[in-house]
């Protein structure tokens, strides 16, 4: 609780609320044939419509509630359940009330009016007791909420674009269903001018309240949905906010330990030294203003510093490319849409196609059955013509016989009998010649009648194929005008201005070349960013090996540190015992004693014997490191020699200086002993003591600097771990979505190709229709030539006619054979095309599980 206090000390703003959802009220519903009634009641509102003010008093200013800060939150729950409860039948309304235009639960913020908290003033920014409850009582409810990964957060937040656009669209088609139910109402209750009520049926009433129910329920559906979604992006940033809030608190309830461990190390060093007052000084505390603070490495910083910087860096990126991820699963999704809703329509095409194809070769088959007819009809009517011609001969030589005859009629009666015989014979000639020209010209007739109709039956089907041929232009134009609707919406550029389906192919692949270019510039930024992250990872790891290193050198450090202080230690025992002051003149009188001044004496030269001198501590520092500087710590009085000062030297050299088994710190001084010379010894051990002290101080403080910048870096190290982890899907996403992409632009070539095929097909039975046409004129004259000839036939003589009944025998007989082959052909048509309905049947679930097979994928 106390953390939660100290966070909202520092605050100057309360955090924002969550955007509210306000439904529109429910929409009226009329039961037909009901007279107008009052409006129905406005729902309740959701949520607040003006800002949350607190209640004035004239000291404290404090909220009218506790609970109105969670009143957006808690009626979440309740909005579906409102919403399903709206009335489908209820009473006709005003036009004006019937649908209500209140503001979208979805709309931006600059649409739509939210409640929002009045800025602090500094009265009630004082009351932290009341905040810091608030506070917890959000953090104990938000226990339940759950915090989404980055990928499920942008699926949510696309589908809330998706609902919101959707539910302005059925908002709008509501209100138009309402206007066009109260006017179908009103308009069955008009009068006419007789005083009859006009008459309006029942199912346009019904149709219309159909329609009305039906997006009522849309309108609920999509906005329980909405909901659904806005609720768990605010559950996400709830939970999100008191983990933070909770971290937040328990930073700073570990602060204090946290800065009482920074003096742990140095109070350490001092503790030896503390109770004495010899050693009492500003140099001996941390806090003091005079103490000495070692700065961190600069390097460390620089390179901490250019890791933050890349990182930032690294998630900018990041965040761009979710973007444009976002932007084009959603153009993919559409183009998905359109390019399927494009394939079943060249399907369809495609299969009517090729059922004018099949009808086309079966026309085809009848036309050249008919040319063959026509050919031997030729060659009949031609036979016909030559023995017409011989009838004729005949009939003349029978005329200038007939004259001869006349001219020898008087010649004898027995020619005269024969002229009666022969006369007799031609009027039974005559008889039946007339009969079988009769019979001819019926037959002939027949035949006209049967080509006419064969002919009317072909024309019929030509009519009827450029019917289809007509369809399919306007089925081609519509598909055209489809594809600059989609051009259009996804701002596709045209390479020409005219819409042919070649320029919209090609403005296609152009379009696909271009989508091509940009993924393959997102290939080579994702290249790009895994050198950069690989760079950072070897940085990471190489400040890892340098942090490795800066461990182990200072557990070393450590370690000699404690051999030095245990060193130390054992002298500034023995010294301060040896440098006690004395009481009083009394003592030093009480030594006057000779055999006790030769027993103090002796122990201290025993002593002296162990006390380095300065000046071979001096030679000794100076033999070891002659390239350093000078200083001047302290001098010897009897030298003029200057010593490096020992808070100088390494931990190496400490330890040589120092070492009880090194032979020249036993050695004998060659100075007389004096009492004045073994002062000097004391205090420039004591004097080193001291710079020792200090140096362990600042080595404590840098040891503690050190382990921090190692956590730093140990958790600058791990967010950068999981922000790779977050980049590599991604990358991986967009590999897949490249491989999508790779396929629908295949798909697309396929449909170009399929409708260049189809292009092919039609012109070509342009070609054959108008070849066809041309034919069936050229029938028709043959025909009108062949009736002529025939009516001359008719009119030749009686001794033609035998003949031509033979020839109307054979020609029955091929009609009768051509009758034959004509039903042969239909039924191998009507077999031809059940095989191909059946192939077609195939092949379309062949292309179904194709199909589904994809959308697996």
């Amino acid at each position: 609780m106390n953390g939660v206090r100290r966070f909202f000390n520092q605050a100057t703003s309360l955090p924002p609320t969550p955007e509210p959802l306000i439904l529109p009220p429910p929409g009226p519903s009329w039961p037909p044939g009901e007279e107008v009634s009052e409006p129905p009641l406005p729902a309740p509102p959701l949520v607040r419509e003006t800002p949350i003010q607190p209640t004035e008093h004239p000291k404290t200013h404090t909220p009218t509630s506790s609970r109105d800060l969670s009143t957006n939150t808690s009626s979440l729950s309740s909005i579906p359940t409102t919403s399903a409860q709206l009335p489908v039948n209820g009473s006709v309304s005003d036009g004006r009330n019937a649908f209500v235009h209140s503001p979208e639960p979805w709309q931006s913020d600059s649409d739509s009016v939210r409640p929002h908290f009045a800025p602090p003033d500094p009265v009630f920014g004082k009351d932290d007791l009341l905040l810091s409850l608030l506070a917890s009582e959000a953090i104990v409810d938000s226990r339940d909420c759950e915090v989404l990964g980055t990928d499920d957060l942008d699926a949510l937040k696309a589908e809330q674009q998706t609902l919101l656009s959707r539910l302005q669209a059925i908002s709008k088609k509501l209100a138009l269903e309402t206007k066009m139910r109260e006017a179908t109402l009103s308009l069955g209750r008009l009068k006419s001018p007789r005083g009859t009520a006009s008459k309006l049926s029942p199912e346009q009433v019904a149709s219309a309240d159909l329609k009305l129910t039906v997006t009522q329920r849309e309108y609920w559906r999509v906005s329980a949905r909405a909901n659904e979604v806005q609720k768990t992006i605010l559950g996400h940033r709830t939970a999100v906010l008191s983990n933070f809030l909770r971290r937040m608190e328990s930073k700073h309830g570990s602060s204090p330990g946290r800065e009482s461990d920074d003096l742990s190390t140095a109070s350490s060093a001092t503790s030896l030294s503390s109770a004495k007052r010899r050693f009492e000084g500003a140099h001996l505390y941390a806090g003091h203003e005079d103490a000495f603070v070692p700065l961190g490495p600069e390097s460390t910083a620089k390179k901490l510093k250019s890791l933050t910087q890349s990182l930032q860096a690294e998630k900018k990126v990041q965040a761009d490319l979710s973007r444009e991820l976002a932007h084009m699963r959603l153009e993919n999704s559409q183009l998905e849409t359109t390019m399927t809703m494009d394939l079943q329509s060249a399907e369809e095409k495609i299969g009517a196609l090729e059922a004018q194809v099949e009808r086309l070769v079966d026309l085809e088959r009848q036309i050249e059955s008919l040319q063959k007819e026509k050919e031997a009809m030729h060659l009949a009517h031609k036979e016909t013509q030559r023995e017409a011609e011989a009838s004729r001969r005949h009939i003349s030589e029978l005329e200038q016989n007939l004259g001869d005859l006349r001219s020898k009629e008087n010649i004898s009666p027995a020619f005269q009998l024969e002229k009666e015989i022969w006369l007799r014979e031609r009027e039974v000639m005559t008889a039946e010649l007339a009969r079988l020209g009769e019979s001819s010209s019926i037959q002939l007739t027949a035949l006209q009648k049967n080509y006419e109709e064969t002919s009317r039956q072909k024309s019929d089907e030509i009519s009827k194929l450029q019917l289809e041929l007509e369809m399919v232009k306007v089925e081609i134009e519509n598909a055209k005008n489809t594809l600059w609707d989609v051009f259009r919406t996804h701002k596709v550029e045209l390479i020409s201005p005219q819409l042919t389906l070649q320029n919209l192919a090609d403005s296609l692949t152009a379009h696909m070349a271009m989508m091509d270019k940009e993924v393959e510039d997102l290939r080579v930024a994702k290249n790009r960013l895994e050198m950069e992250s690989r760079s950072s990872w070897e940085a990471r790891d190489k400040l890892f090996q340098e942090l490795e290193d800066s461990r182990i050198q200072r557990e070393r450090t450590q370690s000699d540190l404690r051999q030095l202080e245990d060193k130390l230690k054992a002298q500034s025992d023995l010294i301060l015992e040896l440098s006690t002051p004395p009481t009083s003149k009394n003592s030093i009188v009480s030594l006057a004693d000779p055999q006790d001044h030769s027993q103090v004496m002796a122990s201290l030269r025993s002593l002296w014997m162990v006390l380095p001198s300065p000046e071979s501590r001096a030679l000794k520092l100076n033999a070891r490191s002659p390239t350093k500087s000078k200083s001047n710590h302290f001098h010897s009085p009897s030298s003029s020699v200057a010593a490096i000062s020992i808070s100088d030297l390494d931990v190496r050299s400490l330890k040589s200086l120092y070492d009880p088994r090194s032979a020249t710190s036993r050695s004998q001084t060659l100075d007389e002993f004096s009492l004045e010379t073994f002062v000097s010894r004391v205090q420039a051990l004591i004097a080193d003591d001291r710079a020792l002290i200090e140096r362990l101080i600042r080595f404590a403080q840098s040891h503690e600097l050190l382990k921090t910048n190692a956590e730093r870096a140990q958790k600058l190290a791990q967010d950068s771990s999981a922000a790779l982890e977050t980049y590599q899907k991604q990358v991986k996403t967009l590999q897949e979505r490249n491989t999508t992409n790779d396929l629908r632009a295949q798909e697309i070539q396929n449909l170009q190709e399929a409708l260049e095929e189809a292009r092919e097909g039609r012109r070509e039975l342009e070609m054959r229709a108008a070849d066809q046409a041309a034919q069936i004129g050229h029938l028709q004259e043959a025909n009108n030539a062949l009736s002529a000839q025939a009516l001359k036939l008719a009119a030749e003589p009686e001794a033609v006619r035998v003949r031509m009944e033979a020839q109307i025998a054979e020609l029955r007989k091929s009609l009768k054979e051509a009758d034959d082959e004509r039903e042969r052909m239909i039924n191998s048509e009507q077999i031809q095309r059940v095989t191909l309905l059946d192939e077609l049947n195939l092949a379309q679930t062949e292309n179904a599980k194709l199909r589904e097979q994809l959308r697996k994928r």
